[in-house]
């Protein structure tokens, strides 16, 4: 199992980019989500084009620590099943 050190830049106010080593690997924004709405992360796979970006989840707004364990984690299960046994 890899060690993981956050890796989250900031792109602009209330938007991230998280990067394992130099790959971008995903995009955390704050969203309005709901009914009502209320603030919430949204976080998405990485793509320079919105349209070919796969949602991830949706996280309570004042946890963006939580977003990036929970995208970590479910990257690193699939690049293991990818790279096989």
């Amino acid at each position: 199992m890899r060690y993981w050190q956050p890796k989250l830049r900031s792109v602009r106010r209330g938007e991230w980019i998280m990067f394992d080593d130099t790959t971008r690997i995903t995009i955390i924004r704050e969203v309005h989500a709901g009914t009502p709405a209320e603030p919430m992360l949204l976080a998405e796979t990485w793509s320079p084009k919105p349209a070919e970006r796969i949602l991830l989840g949706y996280f309570p707004a004042d946890r963006l620590r939580f977003a990036a364990d929970v995208v970590w984690t479910v990257y690193r299960r699939e690049t293991e099943a990818a790279d096989g046994p």
